[in-house]
């Protein structure tokens, strides 16, 4: 069985998530990103006890600027 990982980098931290099992976990080395998504899973409890993650790349939202007076 295989599972999506969604992967975005913002800064130095990179965010992974795994919808099927709606958990999210913070990584700082690029390196441990397929590791630590296939632990976050196996740690849920409900995953088969073999399976394999495909990672998914996903931009992260450009920040907008904050509302203040005089801004629309």
């Amino acid at each position: 069985m295989r599972f999506e990982v969604r992967v975005s980098c913002d800064g130095a931290r990179w965010l992974i998530t795994a919808p099927a099992f709606g958990v999210t976990r913070i990584v700082l080395d690029e390196q441990a990103i397929r590791k630590e998504a296939i632990l976050m899973i196996a740690e849920c409890g409900t995953a088969p006890k073999v399976f394999e993650v495909d990672l998914v790349h996903v931009p992260v939202p450009a920040k907008r600027p904050a509302k203040g007076p005089g801004r629309r």
